[in-house]
């Protein structure tokens, strides 16, 4: 059995599946993506990279997401560090 994937639109593919090259069912799905964490940091030019704001929110970026992380104190109200993404850019950023 072989399956396939073809892109119809942003967001929807169709998926073919073959049995001895003869398709045998076909689908398409709709499908919606959330960023939740984006994991990484580019150091290679060091402290340019990187945005401290006075509130203790650190700015960052992952290729072309911008990555706003606040880091939430365990003596706080609030659990877990937390994330918010700028996905406005079509190339990846450099400072």
């Amino acid at each position: 059995m072989d399956v396939s994937l073809s892109k119809q639109s942003k967001n929807k593919i169709k998926i073919n599946v073959f049995h001895r090259r003869k398709k045998i069912h076909s689908v398409s799905v709709n499908f919606d993506l959330d960023l939740l964490l984006s994991y990484g940091f580019h150091a290679r030019e060091g402290c340019k990279s990187l945005v401290v704001f006075r509130t203790g929110e650190l700015l960052y970026y992952v290729a072309a997401v911008a990555v706003f992380y606040r880091r939430n104190d365990e003596r706080g109200d609030e659990k877990g560090d937390t994330q918010r993404h700028y996905l406005g850019h079509t190339e990846d950023i450099s400072w």
